[in-house]
């Protein structure tokens, strides 16, 4: 917190807040790969779906305190 309060209060063209953490998903020609993500309650995460192979979503985790991403399987 202190980080970002300390980069706002530099102005503009300040260089921005060092990432917790980041990931990437590819996108194709029909659009984002990650829709409708939310915060998780607790905020330790955020679920997110993903779109993959012929159009389908799978639900996704991303773990805050662990760095990891986790789908969850279908059925």
């Amino acid at each position: 917190m202190q980080e970002v309060l300390s980069a706002l209060g530099r102005g503009e063209g300040a260089e921005p807040p060092t990432p917790f953490w980041a990931f990437e998903r590819s996108t194709d020609k029909d659009g984002p790969i990650i829709t409708h993500w939310r915060w998780l309650k607790d905020s330790s995460g955020i679920a997110f779906l993903e779109r993959g192979a012929h159009g389908n979503n799978r639900l996704v985790l991303a773990d805050l305190k662990k760095k990891m991403t986790n789908p969850y399987a279908e059925g």
